[in-house]
């Protein structure tokens, strides 16, 4: 009895000190050694006209680690931001001027950013990256000419494909929203109707393992939520119109004249055993205004596709 409750008293210390153990860190030397902060990423523009240098961190902090996470169909969501939940970040920005090797002071910036999806405009003049807050994603621009910076938008939808594609006449912006009449999201469990049944056509064929993949119909209303958007033409000034209605849209891509775009949408039925790229995807032929032509072609839905 004497060895029982002398084994429960040092179970009880124990426990006690780890519970209330906070997290340490090593001395100041080894810290310094370890958290060293790593070469900058850097862009260049097709002239080499403009060096981009990206600031980066070598850890991510706890905060980021912490943040929710949402698997559906392949994909791997923050709930909070609507945006991918493992990107990588840059920051902080300096612009380079190679012509005379001079630093462009850029003005205008937030004080804390988490800069991603960067890109030149087509003539190169501007230079649009996206800005992820700790409950949205932000489209910010800077003017390469004279380093001013400007926020040109909010609501970014990037949780599949990327969230903007330039306009060629580089005064606009095809940007991904969240659609403004979607409600929050509630996650409670309902009972399903009926059991999820799968069924096969008896034939031999390969089968791939894919990760975080829909699983019943409450993971496809939540797949729908999370990557639906409209698509809202944001000039550089920040005016914004409504150019396509909503949908699951995975890219745009202009014609090299301008006067067409190409519009990728993923479109029912999903499947429980691929990942989305292999869901349908409809290619459909839009003029530069938004007026659809022709539905180009209709890709179905790939499951069997072999090695």
């Amino acid at each position: 009895m004497k060895k029982l409750i002398f084994l429960l008293a040092m179970t009880y210390g124990v426990l006690n000190a780890q519970t209330n153990l906070p997290y340490q860190l090593p001395p100041q030397e080894i810290l310094e050694l370890v958290d060293i902060e790593p070469r900058p990423g850097i862009r260049m523009d097709s002239q080499n006209n403009h060096m981009i240098f990206l600031g980066r961190k070598a850890f991510k902090t706890l905060d980021e680690l912490a943040e929710d996470e949402v698997r559906l169909a392949g994909l791997r969501i923050n709930p909070r931001t609507n945006g991918k939940s493992r990107n990588t970040f840059y920051y902080s920005i300096e612009i380079k001027r190679l012509s005379d090797n001079r630093y462009i002071a850029v003005e205008g910036l937030p004080e804390s950013m988490r800069i991603g999806d960067i890109s030149f405009s087509p003539d190169e003049s501007k230079l649009a990256f996206t800005n992820t807050l700790a409950d949205g994603i932000e489209l910010w621009m800077i003017d390469l000419t004279g380093g001013q910076a400007t926020k040109l938008c909010n609501n970014l939808n990037a949780a599949s494909g990327w969230p903007y594609t330039w306009v060629p006449d580089s005064k606009s912006l095809l940007v991904k929203q969240i659609p403004q009449h979607r409600a929050p999201y509630v996650a409670d469990k309902i009972m399903p109707e009926g059991p999820s049944i799968q069924e096969t056509t008896g034939e031999r064929t390969p089968a791939r393992t894919f990760q975080d993949l829909l699983r019943n119909p409450a993971d496809e209303t939540a797949y729908d939520y999370y990557t639906t958007a409209e698509i809202v033409n944001v000039t550089t000034q920040g005016h914004q119109q409504l150019f396509l209605p909503e949908a699951n849209y995975q890219s745009l891509n202009f014609a090299p004249g301008g006067e067409y775009l190409l519009v990728q949408t993923i479109q029912r039925p999903y499947s429980y055993t691929v990942p989305q790229y292999r869901f349908p995807i409809s290619h459909d032929i839009y003029t530069a205004s938004g007026k659809l032509l022709q539905n180009f072609y209709s890709r179905p839905l790939v499951e069997t596709l072999p090695q």
